[in-house]
């Protein structure tokens, strides 16, 4: 059961290392996840002069409630994520679900996705604030 949330959660992550954001100056702008799976290309500490948004390695993954995971709910959750200059989240939403629309998996997903950390997006060598979507799933495995 885990190991599907941890994978879930991972392939999302993949998915949204290789999304496309296009920043205008200071005014962040939307990343959609494709609904492929790709590999995932390690991240460097080499500047880049344009790039996207990045999760790190090391961020949380949500914790499936107990009580959701018993009950044998299931659902996916996709948050818009603000990122500012310095990868921090700055503001946090869901923006769509998918299965049981439970506030207690939006609320694992967002309590998660609001430690997360990134590699903030690059354009012209300068650091830029962007907007990314990330999803959850979460799976009983049943």
């Amino acid at each position: 059961m885990w190991v599907l949330l941890a994978a879930s959660l991972v392939i999302g992550m993949l998915l949204f290392a290789r999304h496309v954001a296009q920043p205008l100056s200071d005014e962040p702008s939307a990343v959609v996840a494709p609904s492929t799976a790709i590999q995932h290309a390690p991240v460097t500490a080499t500047p880049m002069a344009n790039g996207d948004a990045e999760p790190l390695a090391d961020n949380p993954l949500p914790d499936y409630p107990a009580d959701v995971l018993q009950a044998g709910i299931e659902g996916d959750v996709i948050a818009r994520l603000q990122i500012d200059r310095n990868g921090h989240v700055i503001e946090l939403s869901i923006v769509a679900r998918q299965g049981a629309a439970d506030p207690r998996l939006d609320d694992a997903a967002m309590t998660a996705l609001r430690q997360w950390r990134f590699r903030p997006a690059m354009r012209d060598g300068q650091a830029v604030p962007s907007v990314v979507q990330v999803p959850v799933e979460f799976r009983t495995g049943r």
